[in-house]
């Protein structure tokens, strides 16, 4: 059986994993895109926590959560790229916390992908050891991270678990349930807003719902379009409906201006939403799993990612040496003459 989840206080989870720590996330993995591997193992200390419970949440063998971990972490080494350049996007943000975000996106991309393809993009296939498939929902209703009333706990919100810690999708949310693809999209919709509006501190959202349908090409209103963001944003669309949704959203002729910002916007929101709800649930992975992290690394060139530190050339060092022997050379100079003046007063 997987290693049971810790349930921290309230207010104490991935929005601020490690903050008592230095250096922060941001820091790390700026050392870790110049190759720096006992940065990026530091990385991995703080964070694993967070990641391999929702391995745990998606996987039904602790062998194949370990592998996706291992996975995700690998990932993170290649494109540690792309979460320094969410610091570039989200400049006003704190930049722990927007490491953080961007890892915990990246770790659900992978390990949703892996629970239901046993592959990713440039790996191949049968990545996982055991391939055992998804974790029973009932392991998400006993171990899940509401526990003393977090929001996550609540019955309405229980999709949102499904979907986010368990890698379900709305098919298999609606099959579980009972109901129709059309309803368990717009429970799962209502429940992220709602999480949205309690991380902000506002009231729960009212108003007309947006219309779902079992099948996406049946939408062709614009607004209804862009609820599926909140969707996406879980991962929770099959993949066929998930591309035909970003290439409505994105393509050249879309209608209404600022879809794609709107999208993005709202994309963002969910997931930090859902991971503030879920902040609570920390499994630490299995001792062995950072050992393979490190090992299965591919060499990345120093000074390849962002802020690298300034290096020297040779002919500035031998510069430098050049300056620091001749004022050593002025200082005893000056400490022989000042040895050699007390030596003259004193014998006059």
């Amino acid at each position: 059986m997987p290693s049971a989840p810790r349930h921290d206080e309230p207010g104490i989870g991935p929005a601020d994993p490690g903050r008592d720590r230095l250096p922060g996330l941001d820091v790390l993995a700026a050392r870790s895109a110049q190759g720096d591997r006992a940065a990026f193992a530091a990385f991995y200390d703080t964070t694993s926590p967070w990641i391999h419970a929702m391995a745990v949440g998606i996987f039904a063998d602790e062998r194949d959560a370990a592998e996706a971990t291992v996975q995700t972490y690998c990932t993170a080494w290649e494109r540690v790229d792309e979460g320094l350049d969410e610091l570039d996007v989200h400049e006003d943000a704190d930049r722990h916390r927007t490491v953080h975000a961007w890892l915990t996106v990246l770790a659900h991309d992978v390990m949703t992908r892996l629970v239901r393809t046993g592959s990713l993009p440039g790996r191949g296939d049968g990545l996982l050891p055991v391939g055992a498939g998804p974790a029973p929902v009932q392991r998400l209703q006993a171990d899940g991270p509401a526990r003393g009333g977090h929001l996550i706990d609540a019955p309405a919100h229980r999709s949102v678990l499904w979907a986010w810690l368990g890698g379900r999708t709305v098919e298999q949310i609606a099959a579980q349930r009972g109901t129709r693809t059309a309803e368990a999209k717009a429970e799962l919709h209502r429940s992220v807003r709602e999480l949205i509006a309690a991380q902000r501190g506002r009231p729960t959202p009212t108003g007309a719902a947006p219309q779902f349908a079992d099948d996406v090409g049946e939408l062709h209103d614009r607004a209804n379009v862009l609820a599926h963001a909140e969707l996406a944003a879980l991962d929770a669309l099959a993949a066929s409906e998930a591309d035909a949704l970003h290439a409505a959203v994105f393509s050249t002729d879309a209608p209404g201006p600022g879809g794609a910002t709107l999208w993005r916007s709202r994309q963002r929101a969910a997931r930090s939403a859902v991971a503030w709800a879920c902040r609570s649930r920390r499994v630490e992975p299995p001792s062995h799993v950072l050992d393979e992290v490190l090992r299965r690394l591919t060499p990345r060139e120093p000074g390849s990612g962002h802020d690298a530190a300034p290096t020297r050339t040779e002919g500035e060092t031998a510069s430098g040496r050049g300056l620091a022997l001749l004022l050593a050379a002025v200082f005893l100079l000056l400490v022989t003459a000042v040895v050699l003046g007390g030596i003259l007063l004193a014998g006059g």
